[in-house]
């Protein structure tokens, strides 16, 4: 809270039962980190009802990512699990080689809630471990992917069953082209 920026100014609204919650998780928190100021200043903040500083308490939280966002990153995932079970019962590669089928994560700049929640669910999370981080690196693509990925699904929709690990070569390439 040292770069003190007042932003969201007045729209912070806590009742006085809410204020001395947080004032007593506060001074827990303080009291078992000391060396971080954050809870003796948003102690001292909320004691002293200093409302246009509520946001400095909360900018720690990020907005809540929607329903249709996750599901939409776990279809992704699902569908770069099916590409790379596919992949490797193949006996004819046709060419293909792995890093065509590599999940390769979102935008961390533009798609900040979908590759955030990428990171989470696959590293801290631990589903789908065979893209965790250790195997494939980061999920930060640095450009966009989410047209991409809604294509893909489109044409995965259309040609497989989503937990189906038959995908023919012809099926695999239709969808990374996509």
């Amino acid at each position: 809270m040292a770069n003190l920026v007042v932003k969201g100014v007045g729209k912070m609204e806590l009742s006085k039962t809410e204020r001395l919650m947080l004032i007593n998780q506060f001074e827990i928190l303080e009291q078992t980190n000391p060396q971080d100021s954050y809870y003796r200043e948003g102690r001292k903040i909320l004691e002293s009802g200093y409302k246009v500083l509520y946001s400095e308490i909360f900018d720690r939280l990020y907005e809540e990512m929607s329903v249709e966002d996750g599901k939409f990153v776990i279809d992704a995932l699902l569908m770069y699990r099916n590409l790379l079970d596919a992949y490797e019962n193949l006996e004819d590669k046709g060419g293909l080689d792995k890093t065509d089928i590599k999940f390769k994560g979102f935008d961390g700049n533009e798609e900040t809630k979908h590759y955030a929640f990428t990171n989470f669910f696959i590293n801290d999370f631990n589903r789908f471990s065979e893209f965790s981080e250790n195997r494939y690196g980061e999920f930060n693509t640095h450009s966009q992917m989410i047209p991409k990925y809604r294509r893909m699904l489109e044409v995965w929709e259309q040609i497989a069953e989503k937990y189906e690990r038959s995908l023919t070569l012809e099926q695999i390439k239709k969808i990374i082209n996509a």
